[in-house]
């Protein structure tokens, strides 16, 4: 079905949809996926049971292509679809983190804040704070910083895996914090590692 032909007359209905994945935020019990296609764009949310048991769930990024069944609900007046199982969850194209095109760190100005970009480079600097942990990451044009919220370092094995001069992707929101330039992901899965640092020594 097509998304925009969905309306309040198809509430508690299933439907099924595809479309390409053009954003997505962690929640307190699941995670939320924007799903576009020509007609618009409508939320899907998965939640963490559904999640824990599909085995290609982490393959479902930005850009992903997917297909999904399930009842439209209604939350706060916006329309939403629930998938029921882990089968009502098809990814007919996984998003390729390496095959993105980043947007270089000195360009974040011209992104603007408040949009959202897909960048890469290297932790240069660490530094942990009261609700989470700012890291310093450079490439080739730039600097810039990525700040990732406690909730989302609690939420996957990050934590573990930052270090200093891990070359990471990230896919989130530009931000300005005073003469600095941010990017904050909404979800842990767009944290990438693309490669470890190098043995020292």
């Amino acid at each position: 079905m097509q998304i925009g032909q969905i309306t309040l007359a198809h509430l508690e209905q299933e439907v099924e949809i595809a479309g390409v994945i053009t954003g997505i935020w962690d929640l307190s019990k699941g995670r939320k996926y924007h799903v576009y296609d020509q007609t618009g764009i409508l939320p899907v949310i998965v939640w963490d049971n559904l999640l824990e048991q599909h085995p290609d769930i982490h393959r479902l990024l930005t850009g992903a292509v997917a297909r999904f069944r399930g009842r439209i609900k209604e939350y706060k007046g916006e329309l939403r679809l629930i998938p029921a199982g882990a089968e009502d969850i098809q990814i007919i194209q996984p998003a390729d983190p390496y095959a993105r095109s980043p947007i270089p760190l000195s360009r974040l100005p011209e992104v603007g804040a408040g949009n959202m970009a897909w960048v890469t480079g290297r932790i240069t600097s660490m530094k942990a704070f009261s609700k989470g942990i700012k890291l310093h990451i450079a490439d080739d044009s730039g600097a810039g910083v990525v700040l990732i919220w406690n909730t989302l370092l609690q939420a996957s094995a990050l934590q573990d895996q930052l270090e200093i001069d891990l070359r990471l992707g990230v896919y989130g929101e530009v931000r300005q914090f005073h003469d600095e330039w941010e990017i904050v992901p909404l979800t842990s899965v767009e944290i990438i590692p693309l490669e470890t640092p190098p043995a020292s020594g």
